[in-house]
């Protein structure tokens, strides 16, 4: 997957240094050095697109409790028959804000303080920053509902 997570990130960013995509990797390797799902074999062929069996393949294989894309062609694969749940960000996120709204929070939090502080730096030093607004990242990245939790959450910070 993470093969895939590279391609679909230089083929989006056709001019961003090999530097920071391989520091990205690194440390995405770096955090799920002990879930490295690999040697598994193809065994179930029920998606419909044949270059999706290994994402199912590999869930299996690691037996997920959880499939997360944004990948329509997931959609029609019969929950009933998988012994994993299939949610897209939006659903995953929105979910894990409904169970865990302190954790979120949490998140929201440090999200909110690292980009005040990295726009408060930028303009000591006289360079412009855009503003980031984390909410109109999520709903640009197809995150609707969990954006929503994110706004009603920052709407409340004493700021």
């Amino acid at each position: 997957m993470l093969a895939e997570a590279h391609y679909h990130l230089r083929k989006n960013n056709p001019s961003l240094p090999s530097g920071t995509i391989d520091k990205r990797f690194e440390r995405i390797r770096g955090i799920l050095k002990n879930g490295r799902i690999k040697d598994y074999e193809i065994d179930d062929k029920t998606h419909p697109d044949e270059n999706d069996w290994h994402v199912i393949n590999a869930a299996l294989a690691g037996q997920a409790g959880y499939l997360i894309t944004n990948d329509k062609k997931f959609n029609g694969l019969d929950p009933d028959t998988l012994p994993f749940e299939i949610h897209n960000a939006d659903s995953f996120l929105t979910m894990l804000a409904d169970s865990n709204q302190h954790l979120i929070e949490s998140v929201a939090r440090k999200q909110w303080d690292y980009w005040n502080r990295k726009q408060s730096a930028a303009w000591r030093n006289g360079c412009a920053v855009p503003n980031f607004n984390l909410v109109k990242q999520l709903e640009k990245a197809s995150c609707p509902h969990f954006a929503d939790h994110i706004r009603n959450f920052l709407t409340g910070l004493d700021v």
